[in-house]
């Protein structure tokens, strides 16, 4: 009797869920942030068509901004202003986000270990990527409160 079950498990292998995973990143660029915060009238361009045109320029893909931060950091959210130029436009897209950061619990809301977290936000899905494409970001956020913000950049998928 005590071989019964370990024939059943060995007979009828159990599945086990995978966790969902994003395809991995056809581009990825990070610039480190000093430990006292985002310095004043910063601004970032990421320009994802240097790395691999060829694949990008294929497809669709989407493309989120990243923040990677501290949980000494001072700021509940972060305001960033993203620009989107390209040479098929002759205005850039411009828009707003409010990337949380803690919930109102004061516990991250971001994915890590050891304190660092990095959390993510998919401003576009499905998008063709056009020749020239550059993500430039902004914040009119003070140092103050965005110390322990360790890093911010842009993802395409």
């Amino acid at each position: 009797m005590k071989i019964l079950p370990a024939l059943i498990l060995f007979a009828f292998p159990v599945a086990i869920p995978g966790c969902d995973e994003k395809s991995a990143p056809e581009y990825s660029g990070f610039e480190h942030i000093p430990a006292q915060g985002i310095p004043l009238g910063w601004e970032f361009e990421f320009n994802p068509l240097a790395e691999d045109s060829v694949t990008l320029l294929s497809g669709t893909h989407d493309v989120a901004v990243a923040i990677r931060y501290t949980n000494r950091c001072k700021a509940r959210d972060v305001i960033i202003n993203v620009e989107e130029i390209s040479l098929l436009h002759d205005n850039p897209d411009s828009l707003t986000v409010t990337i949380p950061l803690f919930d109102k619990y004061g516990e991250p809301v971001g994915k890590g270990n050891f304190g660092i977290y990095e959390v993510t936000d998919t401003i576009r899905r499905g998008m063709r990527v056009p020749e020239g494409y550059t993500i430039s970001l902004s914040s009119p956020l003070p140092d103050s409160v965005t110390s322990g913000i360790n890093a911010i950049g842009v993802i395409v998928f």
